[in-house]
């Protein structure tokens, strides 16, 4: 039986991100396996061969292959082992059909993806639109058309959305039920409306909450931090000396020192 190495880069409510390695050592005969959950795998190195019964698959370095819950599929190593890049969960199902489905990686995004596995740490905030970002590539690229209406209007629905949390985080399987799209193209069509991720958006309005909360009030850091949805005092602190080049506790006492700006475009 094959042996495998995972190394889980991200592990959220609606996405796995996960490096696999497989040692390529076969059993003489082949074991059934069934999809638990849709699945979008990146040939990172090596290849594997993935047969069910339409057929035979190949994924290489070039190729990546895609398979929907209750898929039942073998796979073989015709040239001992690989490393792959897996997206699991319901956010890889945009980009899932009547699988298997084999879909081109272009360079582009093969050198996106080879970087995405090989970073020590994804941002578990960020992690759902980078994946997203970087699956839109396999193909061809994310779509160059400029902002129409649609996207304007899908954006300021997602705007809204972000607004009336006051700085509570919100994932992004529930701002595009609010626009009435999918993840996918929320993300792609606020891009166009408004140059930035949605997470960059989220985020934004989480900081600036939390400046609001320090200069009109006295409660601990600590408390402001959870309040706008960041794990603890350390974290806001980071995100907050990034975005307004000072920490929280200088801040507070020497309000005319903060930085100021409109948000990032993104990741």
């Amino acid at each position: 039986m094959p042996r495998f190495t995972p190394r889980p880069l991200h592990a959220g409510a609606h996405l796995r991100i996960t490096r696999w390695g497989c040692d390529g050592h076969d059993a003489p005969r082949p074991v059934a396996e069934v999809a638990t959950v849709p699945c979008v795998m990146v040939m990172l190195r090596g290849c594997f061969e993935l047969r069910d019964r339409r057929g035979r698959h190949v994924a290489d370095p070039g190729t990546a292959l895609a398979v929907d819950v209750g898929h039942e599929y073998e796979i073989r190593h015709p040239a001992g082992g690989d490393v792959t890049l897996a997206f699991a969960g319901a956010l890889p199902r945009a980009f899932i059909a009547d699988g298997p489905v084999a879909r081109a990686v272009s360079p582009a995004a093969y050198v996106r993806l080879a970087a995405l596995a090989a970073a020590p740490a994804i941002d578990p905030e960020a992690a759902d639109e980078i994946a997203l970002a970087a699956l839109d590539l396999l193909g061809g690229g994310p779509d160059p058309r400029p902002a129409g209406r649609a996207d304007r209007e899908i954006a300021r629905a997602i705007e809204h959305a972000i607004a009336r949390r006051a700085g509570k985080d919100v994932d992004l399987p529930t701002l595009a039920a609010e626009a009435s799209v999918s993840v996918a193209h929320a993300c792609r069509a606020f891009r166009r409306a408004t140059g930035a991720t949605i997470h960059a958006r989220v985020r934004e309005a989480r900081l600036r909450h939390a400046l609001a909360l320090l200069l009109d009030t006295d409660r601990p850091i600590a408390d402001i931090a959870t309040d706008v949805g960041f794990a603890n005092q350390g974290h806001l602190g980071n995100a907050f000396a990034a975005r307004f080049g000072v920490s929280p506790g200088r801040a507070r006492r020497e309000p005319r020192v903060i930085g100021t700006g409109s948000y990032p475009a993104g990741d």
